[in-house]
């Protein structure tokens, strides 16, 4: 009968030990993605607290912003980069970018339409590059 306690006693600790660990596993803070920092500076930690916004903002710059190359057509009614202002509320340095590319452009440094229930469509000036940001809502 103390085989079978002492049994039963090792179990249950055991199981308590392990739902404890997973949760201390999923508790630890993630890492802030370098552009976030970048346009948000200080104030990025703070948003660090709202794990809903940063998912929301991760999901954003991997995989939610496409860059296409589509010929430009004048009667394209899509916004310039050039035209839409930058978002420099957090980090008055901020600045435009020259040249667009591809692996380090960081929308979050503008004022786009992230949060649309469509997608939206910008022109790089003067280029046949397009940057599309997909709606969350897609399906």
């Amino acid at each position: 009968m103390n085989k079978l306690y002492l049994l039963l006693v090792v179990l249950c600790y055991s199981s308590v030990l392990s739902a404890q660990s997973g949760s201390f596993s999923t508790s630890r803070p993630t890492a802030i993605d370098a552009r976030i920092t970048e346009v948000y500076g200080d104030q990025a930690q703070h948003l660090a607290g709202n794990s809903n916004l940063i998912q929301s903002f991760t999901q954003l710059l991997n995989e939610r912003v496409e860059f296409k190359e589509v010929k430009q057509d004048l009667k394209e009614k899509f916004p310039k980069l050039s035209e839409v202002p930058l978002f420099n509320k957090y980090n008055p340095d901020l600045k435009r970018d020259d040249v667009v590319d591809k692996a380090t452009f960081n929308v979050l440094k503008y004022k786009m339409r992230f949060f649309a229930n469509y997608d939206v469509v910008y022109r790089v000036d003067n280029t046949d590059t397009v940057i599309i940001i997909r709606s969350q809502k897609r399906k």
